[in-house]
């Protein structure tokens, strides 16, 4: 975990977490991201947050994808204007279903990941009727003085506290997915270890919890965009060429992006990083540049053709949630019948169309068309050994979230 910092205070607490899971102790842990495009910045974070739930095979991860900011992004507007996409919330789906794909190309178990919508979350809290949630949260957001962070932007004065609230009260919002608090936080301003103590002062939590965890940041960014595996080679050399990024960070970044054996790309020749330091400590900041991005570049599509070849596999997410009444009529249509359900139970990626074909006794031709539909509603996939596979876990319907 090269990248990992536990916020002042609880290096101790991070200390003991890690000792709890590498012995067997179920831990929940909550991520906060943004998602935008398939970028360096969202790979480091996921593979650091892997490196963490290694340690223990009883780590459930509940990522929380802010799609108010993705939405409000000016990147994601252009795109929903060029498109001309103006179903929303289809288009954060999509996304989600994306950020499923990554997640099982970098290797999770997906039967302890989920992603929710920070939308989903903000829903349930101020409608929440035990306690009174949102008001506990205003209270947080009078008290905070922007001047102690002139950096952020407004969204973030309120995105922080939020989270901080959501990682508390999680399992109030969502009973259905778990019955105690968060044990360990992935957030990163300052501004939530300052809501977390507002919030211990005002008594609205008993203890400083849970553990805060920051990832370092390495700013890339040039013309609104950082480095993602659908850049060019030229693409990516013109955002670091004209990113402000110091020696220092350079060497970082790179560090983070050895292989196994601590090697490093140089002029397409693997070397250990130790020799690189050695012989480039001093070299020329538009070479060190150059060195990044063939790292970087070969980290992203490394991680870019791993995800393709998702097209000849199979992965599993959480749960699929009908967004809108045409999905919900279009599932009922299928799922009424009992051949569908049939064929759904019995894609366990062991049994091909003609082996469904002949335990249900029915034709090749009417197994295919319900496969078929099936298939459309993305309940179902077909491997490269045309073995059917059951894509989610189950089906949740929120009444109130149905447009």
């Amino acid at each position: 975990m090269k990248m990992l910092k536990a916020y002042p205070g609880d290096e101790e607490n991070f200390e003991n977490f890690i000792k709890d899971i590498e012995s067997g102790k179920s831990k929940n842990i909550y991520c906060s991201i943004t998602y935008l495009t398939p970028n360096y910045e969202l790979l480091f974070t996921l593979k650091e947050l892997k490196k963490l739930s290694e340690l223990g095979k009883n780590c459930k991860i509940y990522l929380i994808m802010w799609d108010y900011s993705t939405l409000s992004n000016s990147y994601f507007r252009n795109v929903l204007r060029k498109k001309r996409m103006m179903d929303s919330a289809l288009f954060i789906d999509k996304k989600i279903e994306e950020l499923y794909k990554i997640v099982y190309s970098l290797g999770f178990n997906m039967k302890n990941f989920f992603i929710f919508k920070s939308s989903d979350l903000l829903k349930r809290f101020i409608h929440y009727t035990e306690e009174d949630l949102f008001q506990y949260f205003f209270n947080v957001l009078a008290i905070m003085n922007n001047k102690f962070f002139p950096e952020y932007k407004s969204s973030y004065m309120v995105r922080g506290p939020l989270d901080v609230f959501f990682c508390n009260f999680f399992h109030k919002l969502f009973p259905e997915e778990l019955d105690y608090p968060m044990d360990l936080a992935f957030l990163g301003p300052d501004i939530c270890q300052k809501a977390r103590e507002i919030m211990h002062q005002e008594g609205i939590i008993s203890f400083k919890k849970p553990i805060l965890i920051r990832i370092e940041k390495f700013l890339i960014k040039y013309n609104f965009q950082i480095p993602n595996w659908d850049h060019t080679y030229k693409e990516v050399k013109k955002i670091i060429n004209n990113s402000f990024i110091s020696r220092q960070k350079i060497f970082k970044i790179l560090y983070y992006l050895t292989n196994e054996n601590d090697e490093i790309l140089v002029d397409k020749e693997l070397i250990s990083y130790n020799f690189f330091l050695k012989e480039f400590k001093k070299a020329s900041e538009m070479k060190l540049k150059d060195i990044l991005t063939e790292n970087l570049y070969s980290f992203l599509k490394l991680h870019k053709n791993n995800f393709l070849n998702l097209s000849q596999e199979t992965f599993r997410k959480s749960f699929i949630k009908p967004v809108s009444k045409k999905n919900i009529q279009d599932l009922g249509g299928v799922m009424k019948s009992k051949v569908a359900l049939d064929i759904l139970l019995l894609s366990d990626g062991k049994n091909t169309t003609r082996d469904i074909s002949k335990i249900l006794k029915k034709s090749i031709t009417e197994i295919s068309t319900y496969v078929s539909k099936l298939k459309k509603l993305n309940l179902i996939s077909v491997d490269k050994n045309n073995c059917l596979n059951r894509i989610v876990k189950g089906i949740k319907i929120e009444f109130q979230n149905i447009k």
